[in-house]
Order: structure tokens, then sequence, then C-alpha cells
């Protein structure tokens, strides 16, 4: 999208705040996105009656922002990504005085309460029909995604040098900076040993692009300048996966089937990089055994 001057100015200055804050670029690319699609629209909607106030950032008002959040399409997660980009970048122009905080036209915008969502795993068979076609570089992807539980910018990233073959784990760079340490399940060992050994005498596995870019000791998804986009990675497992199922939910597959194992919440949430627990409960579909164990243990024993 092309900006106005003040707008493209003040977002390239929210950039380079975030970046000297050791964001991450998914972090970076988010954020800047919403706050850009905002002042496309505010001008577009103001065009032609009252555009002072969305042809400046700093002279936005409570009513343009409103006006933006109540798109009736958004799903709650895409209106409160929205907002908290829109809150992060008037706190930046707070903290760097470009406005006053009594001045923050998002002071008094309302929090959005989130839909109670349950959990959605993606089937087996929805997982085992994509592996079966998939070539070899997006059965990676899909091995990643559903025995690894990472998410798409972390799929994204994943270099060579980050298994390590003799504890068994591989190092995740997760969002904002946090890394962790996830086991490689067998299947998944087998595949990527398998990869860098045509990678060594100058080969590569089905389905990658850019041949001078893959290395044995480079990026597992190399691109044109370094390693591919989440995005890439988002249409990958899209086009891969059947009906209404994402890598989001390969994800949620991962984290019930994980759960599942030892009942272990505390485990998964580490798994998944999650900060908070109730974050992980909302990808976890309890067992129905468990459900059943449940109701059977309030009887009363007429013994």
């Amino acid at each position: 999208m092309t900006l106005r001057p003040s707008w493209s100015q003040a977002v390239d200055g929210f950039a380079g705040y975030l970046r000297a804050a050791n964001r991450s670029p998914e972090t970076i690319r988010l954020r800047t996105y919403w706050v850009g699609r905002f002042a496309s629209e505010c001008w577009e909607s103001d065009c032609g009656r009252d555009a002072q106030s969305c042809g400046d950032p700093f002279q936005v008002r409570l009513d343009d922002l409103l006006r933006f959040m109540a798109n009736e399409s958004w799903s709650a997660e895409t209106r409160k990504s929205a907002r908290s980009s829109l809150v992060a970048f008037y706190r930046w122009a707070v903290d760097t005085d470009r406005i006053t905080e009594r001045a923050d036209p998002t002071r008094r915008l309302p929090k959005v309460t989130p839909a109670r969502a349950l959990p959605r795993p993606a089937p087996d068979n929805v997982l085992r029909d994509a592996l079966w076609q998939a070539t070899d570089r997006d059965r990676l992807i899909l091995m990643l995604a559903g025995y690894g539980g990472l998410r798409r910018a972390e799929i994204a990233q994943v270099h060579t040098v980050d298994f390590n073959w003799s504890t068994g784990l591989l190092l995740v760079h997760g969002k904002g900076g946090h890394d962790r340490a996830v086991p490689i399940h067998p299947d998944l060992t087998y595949a990527v040993r398998a990869e860098i050994a045509r990678r060594q005498i100058g080969q590569h596995g089905s389905g990658y692009r850019f041949d001078s870019q893959i290395r044995p000791d480079g990026y597992l998804f190399p691109g044109k300048h370094g390693h591919v986009t989440p995005d890439t990675i988002g249409r990958v497992l899209d086009r891969l996966l059947a009906g209404k199922w994402t890598g989001h939910t390969l994800r949620h597959r991962f984290a019930s089937a994980a759960y599942a194992a030892d009942r272990d919440l505390r485990a998964v949430q580490e798994l998944l990089g999650h900060s908070k627990p109730e974050t992980t409960a909302r990808y976890v579909q309890t067992p129905p055994d468990a459900m059943r164990a449940a109701v059977l243990a309030v009887g009363l024993d007429a013994a």
C-alpha cells in the first residue's frame, strides 16, 4: 500500500523503534502492516469530507480508530491484532514526544473481548494425506508443523545447525526472540538427515527452488535472500491441507496429541513456546476418555 509522506515517515520511525527493542521481523511486519492499513483506510473513508485528521498520524481522533475497528468481517483475533498494533504505534509516539499522553487516541480505545474458541486439531487423516502427496521440501514443512508444533515463522527460519543430533533437540527461534528446545520426532529426524545427506553430495530433495542457496550448513528452506518468508510457509500448508485445515490447526493437533500422552499442560506450554498456560489450554482438545472418567467420578458409590 502507498502511504502519504507523513504516515510513511512515522511508520519508518516506528519500525526502527521496534527493531531497537529487538522485536522479531514478523512482529515488525505485522505491527507496521496494521498501522499502514489504518492510515490507508482512514484516508479513503474521510477523503472529501474531513481528511485532516487522517492525513496526519498525530492528529488522528478516537472516532477514526473506532470506525476502523468496527469492521464487521473481522474475527476477534483479527480485531485484537489490529488494536495491539495501533496501541503500540501511539505508545511509541508518546514515548518519543511526538504527542502527549493525553493526546493518545488509543487511550480510550475499547479492549477486545476474545470469543471463546474451541481447539481445532487437524485430523490424522488430513496430515497423512498431505504427507503422502508432498514433495521432500513440503514434507519437512508439514512435519515441523505437525510433529514439532512450530509456527509458520519458526518453520521459515529453521537452520540445519539448529538440529542437535547428540541431544535429539531442535532449537526453535520463537516469537519475540524467545528460543526454545523441542525434542525431534524420529520421523522428522530421518527426513532432515536424509535431506542434509543429499546436500552433502551436491544434491537436494524435490520441491526446492533457489539451487544456489541450498547448502548442508544453511537454511532448511532457503529463499532468494536468506530463508523463505512465513507467508511462503503458510501458502504451502494451505495448498497441501484439505478443506478448512491450516498450518495452525496442525499446531492444535500437536498440542492435543502431546497433552493426551501425559496430561501435562505445563510440558505442552513449553513445547509450544507460550508464555501463559491459558493460551495453551485454548490449543488442547481434552481427550474424550478424560471427560468420561471425570463424569463417572462424580457418581455416588452405592456400596
